[in-house]
């Protein structure tokens, strides 16, 4: 409900000519690993294009803390089916508890190379959970070393607080990209998610791939 009645998220989406869709778990569910919660954000798309022109070149999930996570997995694991993503302070799957960057980014280096042709800006306040710090800076180096279209911004003096202002500056900057409907080369690793809540949880042990195929 804090999304969908936010004004700076409004004025963006006016500004765009967008559509801006929030939707809320209608009971405690875990975004980043439970499949019948992934399952609602992917029907909510396929609802939004049914009622209204949609581009399907220009489509953007975002989200904050476990919507951040939820954001950040699922447009990993179903990346035709996104432009770009904006996970706020956030993390792929579970927050591991490890402050070894090295680990975090041979963790997420699967999940990353998904995003071979998606625009990625993950921004995370320095002073928020230094586990998931470390894994920020984990995902980071994988992208980077990939090359791919990405962007990290470490913002100082700030905790796991939304910072709309950061949010607004690097949800203008994904929307300027477009998705490549037919790609030449993609990459698709089906690499499993745990979960932050649930023991024993694991995303996408059952859920279709993506549309590429």
């Amino acid at each position: 409900a804090t999304w969908a009645n936010n004004p700076i998220m409004k004025d963006l989406a006016d500004a765009q000519g967008a559509v801006f869709a929030a939707p809320t778990c209608d009971e405690i569910c875990d975004w980043s690993a439970a499949e019948s919660c992934g399952a609602q954000v992917l029907s909510v798309v396929r609802h939004l294009k049914r009622r209204f022109p949609i581009d399907d070149d220009r489509v953007y999930l975002t989200g904050h803390s476990m919507g951040g996570r939820g954001s950040f997995t699922m447009g990993l694991t179903y990346p035709s089916t996104y432009a770009g993503l904006l996970p706020s302070a956030a993390t792929i799957g579970a927050v591991a508890g490890t402050l070894d960057v090295d680990y975090h980014e041979n963790y997420c280096r699967p999940h990353v190379e998904n995003a071979l042709h998606l625009r990625v800006n993950l921004h995370t306040g320095l002073l928020d959970n230094e586990f998931l710090v470390a894994q920020n800076q984990g995902a980071a180096a994988a992208f980077e070393d990939l090359g791919y279209d990405f962007e990290w911004l470490a913002v100082p003096d700030s905790g796991h607080a939304f910072d709309p202002t950061v949010w607004s500056e690097g949800m203008t900057w994904i929307m300027q990209h477009t998705r490549s409907p037919y790609p030449s080369h993609v990459i698709w690793n089906q690499a499993e998610h745990g979960s932050s809540y649930y023991e024993n949880l694991f995303l996408h042990e059952g859920m279709d791939p993506p549309e590429f195929w």
